[in-house]
């Protein structure tokens, strides 16, 4: 099973980090993360 994660963000780099983090830290190992600003 493939797993994707979007993560849409404007001008929040410190959000964007938390987030990234929070993700990667999940049990489920994400195939790709696409974050579109």
């Amino acid at each position: 099973m493939n797993v994707s994660a979007v993560v849409p963000t404007k001008d929040r780099p410190a959000l964007l980090a938390e987030t990234v983090r929070a993700l990667l830290a999940q049990t489920v190992v994400l195939d790709e993360l696409i974050v579109v600003d």
